[in-house]
């Protein structure tokens, strides 16, 4: 787990603001808690996501880290580590399977490390050729699995690629990321200068390998390498080459974030020109991978999560919770000219929104508009705040609440901060909180709240200010796409007991405001079967 520190920063500005919201229909009757359209398992732990899509099956796969049989993470060697494994169409209904990679190469432990990649072999090419395969995993620590099955769900452990020391002497640290170009295959592994866990300076090293067979690996080059400050190591490294710019994307366990890096490559090193985080908030581990279209996608590892009903698994075992975390839904990464990566949902997740409506007003300043219509503890609800003349100002919209919750904030409040300069620019933070217990002016921030940096919104009429957000409400998870997909805020939540009757309100502080209102619902998809039963070995 981690902790998000809130700074607080002095406002002054004019502000527009528009904020959307989708709005899903019913959630598991027999857990009011599980998300309805982020995957979770039937029941167990999971935590990293490795996404892969097969264009020869037009198959979505996704194998998160997890322990199947357990809803704490494993301790090696007792519990079994494994890659689990589920399969959609279109990423919004998923069909759980049994856990693909189960029996780990080292000696009585029964896991298979962490995260890696998933790629296709081409018929003819010396790959599929050596490996008698169509499909090979590479899971952390450089350990070759392959599979000659459609529908990925039997593999064969080859073994360890037996990677050589790199001549700076290294310590390899474990998560990979293998992929194909010009003819070879490349190698992206995660090393440090000191024990990968405390001490040292992290890097990312290359291999390279004609046939992607163990032993035939070379030390190509140091990719990547950070600095103290971000910790021994890094996790989960992708590499991608789009539209002339490569993209890498990696984990940092000094502030348990997620971050992104565009640049260049030459001779063998990386040099970032533009750098980002890939979420704020409750996501980790994020991996990328490319669709069908040849499109940047991604999940994250949304946690601390569990469920309020206990279950038991098909060792009868009794399970508290049954299930522990989600994926996140996937997100499409853009290259903006500026160097900087968009996010925005799937579009292939669009078929499970319904219709939409919204409404329009405006707002004087110190101002509630108490909407009518109910919130929905899934769906999406759209906001828009357009905001002038003012100096420093404070608006936001509340959802699940009334009349009564609204004014002291025990729902979950998404809100803004901003100020304006002396040439007219505006700068601010938003804010995401669950059950604040606040009133709307003239009280701290709460401890607990998310607060996300927003880029300098520069206009040419002074004392105005345009904000937009996108939020996706799941039961227990709410993920914001802000600004047209500038940042992302993920939030796990806990909605009050009683948020059938809760409703909508929308409020601001020193400032004229025009406000867009929509919300959309959304048809819950067929997803989290029961993956039956399954022996351990």
């Amino acid at each position: 787990c981690h902790n998000n520190k809130v700074k607080m920063v002095p406002l002054t500005i004019f502000v527009a603001f528009f904020v959307s919201i989708v709005i899903v229909g019913a959630t598991d009757p027999k857990d009011p808690s599980r998300p309805t359209f982020h995957y979770t398992r039937p029941y167990g732990w999971q935590n990293d996501p490795v996404p892969f899509y097969d264009t020869r099956t037009q198959t979505y796969h996704i194998f998160p880290l997890c322990n199947p049989n357990a809803t704490t993470q494993w301790t090696l060697p007792t519990d079994h580590t494994a890659w689990c494994h589920a399969s959609s169409a279109d990423m919004a209904a998923w069909t759980t399977h049994q856990p693909a990679l189960m029996i780990g190469p080292w000696p009585g432990e029964k896991g298979v490390g962490g995260t890696g990649n998933i790629v296709a072999l081409s018929p003819t090419s010396q790959a599929a050729t050596k490996l008698g395969a169509s499909t090979a995993a590479v899971t952390a620590g450089a350990i070759l699995w392959v599979s000659s099955d459609p529908g990925l769900l039997n593999w064969t452990l080859i073994g360890a690629l037996n990677l050589p020391s790199s001549p700076s002497q290294m310590k390899l640290c474990g998560d990979v990321h293998v992929y194909e170009v010009g003819g070879m295959w490349r190698l992206l592994i995660s090393a440090s200068t000191g024990d990968c866990a405390k001490h040292g300076i992290p890097a990312i090293l290359a291999y390279t390998s004609p046939n992607l067979t163990p032993g035939s690996f070379k030390f190509s080059s140091v990719l990547y390498q950070g600095t103290e400050a971000d910790g021994a190591r890094f996790e989960c490294p992708s590499y991608f080459h789009i539209n002339g710019s490569d993209i890498l994307l990696f984990s940092k366990i000094s502030d348990y974030h997620s971050h992104y890096a565009t640049g260049t490559e030459t001779n063998g090193v990386f040099t970032p020109i533009t750098t980002g985080l890939l979420e704020y908030g409750a996501g980790y581990a994020n991996e990328g991978f490319l669709d069908g279209n040849g499109n940047l996608m991604m999940f994250s590892w949304i946690y601390p999560m569990r469920g309020q009903v206990n279950c038991k698994n098909n060792e009868g075992i009794t399970l508290e919770g049954c299930w522990v975390n989600a994926q996140s839904i996937p997100r499409q990464l853009t290259l903006l000219q500026t160097g900087e990566l968009q996010f925005s949902p799937a579009k292939s997740i669009s078929t499970i929104i319904g219709p939409g409506s919204g409404t329009g007003f405006n707002m004087k300043p110190n101002q509630r508009q108490q909407q009518g219509q109910s919130s929905y503890e899934v769906g999406i609800v759209n906001v828009e705040f357009k905001a002038k003349y003012y100096t420093t100002t404070r608006f936001g919209i509340d959802l699940f609440v009334d009349e009564e919750s609204a004014v002291n904030g025990t729902g979950l409040r998404l809100w803004v901060e901003v100020t304006k300069n002396s040439e007219g620019k505006a700068t601010g933070n938003m804010y995401l909180c669950n059950n604040c217990k606040f009133p709307m002016s003239g009280s701290p921030i709460p401890r607990g709240t998310l607060m996300v940096p927003l880029a300098t919104n520069s206009t040419q009429i002074p004392g105005k200010f345009d904000f937009s957000a996108n939020l996706w409400l799941d039961t227990s998870i709410v993920e914001v796409f802000i600004n047209d997909g500038e940042s992302v805020a993920v939030m796990a939540i806990e909605l009050p007991s009683d948020y059938q009757s809760k409703g909508t309100s929308i409020w601001n502080e020193k400032a004229f405001m025009d406000v867009t209102v929509g919300s959309s619902s959304i048809f819950p998809p067929t997803m989290n079967s029961d993956p039956g039963p399954w022996n351990p070995q």
